[in-house]
């Protein structure tokens, strides 16, 4: 089985199998990394608290170890994200429940039940999982720019709260927020320009870009505790 492939479903066990194993690599790796290359102590509580391990570094080498664990989780990132939309067709779910792998304990809720729901007998195919009848689009204009914006600005409204979420009440500075939140957007505003009728991927990504940049803007404008976190990347 390939794991970087979107293609076909996949059942529990493997799903179980894949998830655990990648779990324990990439945490090794990070530990490895961390250690070896920054002098930073490694441990589960740091993906929640990702700024608590590196305040002995300068700010040069921060930027550094940021950019170094973020090159390395790339990899990893796409290979969740493609076993949990199989996983998702498998059991009949509709592919923009991805979206909770990138929350910070949910995600591992999430990848649980998963590793239990029974798959459907007959899963529908579909590039992100099987689709089950959809729920109406009457709340979607009709015009393509109309679609974008409220692409763009429902999914820009739900970065914000979940980043203001994730550094005002959960306090965490970790993967969630950092590479979650934005990619978890992205995607978020391109599954709603998609709803009514598949646009090109050149759209696509255009309207998860702007999504993003009006989340960093509105941080900015509302100096929401994510302006630190801008700061730090």
């Amino acid at each position: 089985m390939n794991p970087f492939s979107f293609s076909g479903p996949i059942s529990r066990g493997a799903y179980a199998g894949w998830g655990c194993g990648l779990m324990a690599v990439k945490y090794n790796l990070d530990r490895l990394v961390a250690w070896l290359a920054f002098g930073v102590p490694w441990n589960p509580t740091s993906y929640l608290r990702f700024d608590t391990p590196i305040q002995r570094l300068d700010q040069s080498e921060q930027l550094q170890f940021y950019a170094a664990m973020l090159v390395l989780a790339l990899p990893f990132i796409w290979v969740g994200v493609a076993l949990t939309a199989r996983r998702l067709r498998a059991v009949g779910a509709s592919g923009s429940w991805v979206c909770l792998f990138f929350i910070p304990v949910i995600n591992v809720l999430f990848f649980l039940v998963l590793c239990f729901v029974p798959e459907k007998d007959e899963p529908e195919p579909g590039p992100l999982g099987a689709q089950p009848p959809a729920p109406s689009k009457s709340w979607l204009p009709e015009k393509p720019v109309a679609i974008a914006a409220t692409a763009s600005l429902l999914s820009t409204a739900g970065g914000i709260g979940l980043t203001v979420l994730a550094a005002n009440f959960l306090e965490t500075y970790g993967w969630g927020l950092f590479v979650g939140v934005p990619f978890a957007s992205g995607l978020t505003a391109s599954l709603i320009l998609n709803w009514r009728a598949r646009t090109s991927l050149g759209k696509s990504v255009g309207v998860g870009v702007l999504s993003v940049s009006l989340i960093g803007a509105a941080l900015l404008v509302l100096a929401v505790e994510g302006v630190i976190c801008l700061e730090r990347v």
